[in-house]
């Protein structure tokens, strides 16, 4: 067996911190010296990801006869399948290959302490040698490709996502939880930079998907079961009652609506107990709210096609789709908390998205700027800016990208209705940077009555018959305080992840960020791809955007999932628990660990069943016989990584780190894009699920000199295996009554719980546990 190592300087990104010339003096010198049975080949370029580097690397293996890859670089779940492709174009099986992170987990993280990165980079390398020698070959599956996408969201990008993918011919399922799909865009007067009119550009594009021949449309609808594998999802859809018989229904929601006694106040809209969203709603058909609804009958009697149904039930439907495209958007930040605004308890104190009801001619006010407590035009309105967005107070550090145009048009607009108005806009900094805002933001600079002051509100004082609301804020520029009279006080509020997003993520077992929005696969080059294969992502869900950065996501994430159709059939790999039946001794644990119905005893023999194993692993843990394990994450490939790392053990306190696949492995990953700090000590083992990290391999890592030992897995209600977390947590307990019994100090082993989006967790975790173990020391 002869093993390439071939070492990636991505630039300057590793080859600044990392020594290369001494890590391929090592491997050519001390270790051909030291491991006589293994034969190694070394090479290193600027970028073997490039088409120059991968024809290198292709030309090395053919030349040298490589057997074996081990590719030192960047994290595998970035370019992972690119080197397993091309590799196995040159004639290595692609599960020969193995990859040791030196980026994102060693040369990002640790760039204030070259040497031991260096060292590190070492015993990465020397690990992932030991493992590649003992991988073997997995069977690979072909399975059709389900010509089906469901489109969760019917906002401007689940619309655009559904139109660009029906139009090639494939059928779409777009589910809306609302009784209309539009989405907020639907609920706006003007679009900036341009002042288009909202409805008249989205109108016709959501009557293109009602009546588009390949889109199955479900409003009041929301997905509630959801299982499978890329190109095969199963997919359960719930549809709530609205009681009125849509074949039956014209739309003349008038007749209905007037005959209803029953009037339900609200900022954004003033409805009836039966009514339609909005005028221009698609589809136009009018609900019945049984919150509000007294049951009259009015309705009932004033409807002659007979269409108010009020015995209507949920429906339940089932389908198998090939793909998944998320656009449940934002919602707007609540600022009731801000009790700087008096929001809430003042009426004239009003968001963004009531400025846009008010503003449309559809709104409560028919299109007229009025002051809400008096009804009366207002003279000197304000806006105070940044209202739940770059504040790290409340968790929400991020800029929402919008605030400040749509406040500059709101501006515009209200100039225009009310000409004398005086306006003053209280901002941080105007961020005008989408095509033509910075021209947009002059243009209304400009105006005169428009004035932009930069500071913060800090108070707002209610007005009175005599005198009128104050706001207080520091005028930075000029370095004083500022008290202003103002008749109506306008908060652009940040954009928010949809509401439900939590428990969506959970259902689809994809992950979120530390802000709540759906976790991209990586930012820069797969933004509209989760973490879950077949998974795509458009809009505001995956955080804040304006409606053509929302538009450019949802085309973006159609083409790819096209082009996933396309393929009629795909490969997967079948990495599922294996049996080696010698080994077996029946004992039956591994049939009370899985979930799944996948194990089961029949004539004296264990007998697995592919078709519902997850590949999880939690079985393989259970095994004390070491007759079950995952292909790449035998008993003997995670013990010789170990067994690795802790043969050299150069730094203390050194921490063996299990991390699992979706999450801990991902938010170690986004530590080192982020550029987060910590110690050098800790050496990672990738997992599938942290509930396979078997209890022997955590007491034979301390036992061999570890000074600690950390299990990161996900949180227990966004485990991609639903119980795996919940497995994990139950064996730590065991884990520590072992510990006792060995007189082993309980302080050297930690479970934590990281989320793919958690960077700056990781990295507090790993510098928390080491300063405890070197005290301990």
């Amino acid at each position: 067996m002869k093993i390439g190592v071939f070492i990636c300087h991505c630039g300057f990104n590793i080859a600044s911190v990392l020594d290369i010339p001494k890590i391929m003096d090592y491997f050519r010198k001390e270790y051909k010296s030291r491991k006589k049975d293994k034969e190694i080949y070394i090479s290193n370029n600027d970028y073997f990801c490039a088409d120059s580097g991968l024809k290198e690397l292709a030309k090395i293996i053919e030349e040298e006869k490589i057997d074996r890859a081990v590719i030192a670089a960047c994290t595998f779940k970035l370019h992972g399948e690119l080197f397993r492709k091309n590799i196995e174009k040159s004639g290595i099986h692609r599960d020969f290959v193995a990859f040791a992170n030196i980026r994102e987990q060693n040369s990002w993280v640790h760039r204030h302490e070259p040497d031991l990165a260096t060292q590190k980079a070492i015993e990465q390398i020397e690990a992932q040698i030991e493992y590649v020698s003992l991988l073997k070959t997995t069977k690979m599956q072909r399975v059709p490709i389900e010509p089906v996408v469901l489109i969760i969201g019917g906002g401007v990008a689940g619309i655009h996502g559904a139109l660009a993918i029906a139009n090639v011919g494939y059928q779409v399922i777009l589910v809306e939880k609302d009784s209309t799909i539009g989405g907020h865009m639907a609920l706006f007067d003007k679009t900036f930079p341009t002042l288009d009119c909202s409805i008249c550009i989205l109108g016709p594009i959501m009557t293109d998907v009602q009546q588009h021949p390949n889109i199955k449309l479900l409003t009041n609808s929301e997905v509630v079961n959801f299982s499978g594998f890329i190109g095969n999802f199963n997919v359960t859809v719930k549809t709530k009652p609205i009681f009125v018989d849509t074949e039956k229904c014209i739309g003349c929601f008038d007749i209905c609506g007037d005959s209803c006694p029953i009037e339900i106040p609200g900022r954004f809209f003033r409805r009836k107990a039966i009514d339609v969203r909005f005028s221009q709603a698609v589809p136009l058909i009018p609900i019945i709210d049984m919150d509000h609804c007294t049951g009259c009958g009015a309705c009932e009697i004033a409807c002659d096609r007979d269409a108010i149904i009020f015995n209507d039930k949920e429906k339940i439907q089932k389908f198998v789709v090939g793909a998944v495209l998320v656009a449940t958007g934002f919602t707007e930040f609540n600022p009731t908390g801000l009790r700087e605004y008096d929001y809430g308890d003042n009426p004239d104190v009003i968001t963004a998205l009531e400025m846009e009801r008010m503003l449309n001619p559809d709104g409560p006010s028919k299109g007229k700027i009025i002051v809400p407590s008096t009804g009366k035009t207002p003279n000197r309105i304000a806006f105070a800016l940044c209202v739940g967005s770059r504040n790290i107070n409340i968790n929400r550090e991020y800029c929402s990208g919008v605030c400040c145009l749509y406040s500059i048009k709101h501006a515009y607009l209200i100039k225009e209705r009310i000409p004398n108005a005086k306006i003053t806009i209280f901002y941080n900094d105007i961020r005008a940077n989408s095509k033509g805002g910075e021209e947009f933001y002059n243009r209304v600079r400009g105006e005169d009555g428009v004035f932009f002051r930069k500071g913060a509100i800090s108070m707002v004082q209610k007005g009175n018959d005599v005198e009128k609301m104050k706001v207080f804020a520091e005028d930075t520029l000029e370095g004083k305080l500022i008290e202003e009279e103002c008749d109506l006080l306008i908060l652009s509020t940040g954009q928010d992840p949809a509401q439900r997003t939590n428990e969506l993520a959970n259902l689809l077992n994809i992950s979120i960020d530390t802000h709540g929005f759906l976790l991209e696969s990586h930012l820069k080059i797969r933004p509209s791809q989760t973490t879950l294969k077949g998974i795509f992502l458009a809009g505001s869900i995956q955080g804040p955007k304006d409606i053509p950065q929302s538009i450019s996501q949802a085309e973006s994430a159609a083409a790819k999932i096209i082009a996933l159709l396309s393929k009629k059939e795909m490969e997967i790999s079948t990495s599922k628990v294996n049996l080696d039946e010698k080994l077996c001794d029946l004992c039956r644990l591994c049939l009370d660990v899985c979930d799944y119905q996948a194990l089961s005893i029949s004539d004296k023999n264990l007998i697995i069943n592919q078709a519902n194993c997850t590949g999880c692993g939690a079985c393989t843990a259970m095994c004390h016989s070491q007759a079950l394990w995952i292909p790449g994450f035998s008993p003997e490939q995670i013990k010789s990584q170990m067994d690795s790392y802790l043969t050299s053990k150069s730094q203390a306190p050194e921490i063996i780190a299990f991390l699992c696949n979706w999450c801990s492995y991902s938010g170690a990953d986004l530590a080192g894009t982020s550029k987060f700090q910590y110690p050098t000590n800790v050496r990672v083992i990738h997992v599938i699920c942290s509930a396979m990290v078997n209890p022997a391999w955590v007491i034979n890592a301390l036992v061999q000199g570890a000074d600690g030992v950390l299990i990161a897995g996900c949180y227990e209600q966004d485990c991609h295996y639903n119980d795996g977390f919940k497995k994990t947590k139950a064996r730590f307990e065991s884990i520590l009554l072992f510990l006792d019994e060995m007189k082993i100090d309980r302080s050297r082993i930690r479970l934590e719980s990281v989320s793919a989006g958690e960077g700056k967790k990781f990295a507090e975790i790993i510098d928390e546990f080491s300063n405890d173990l070197a005290q301990e020391k």
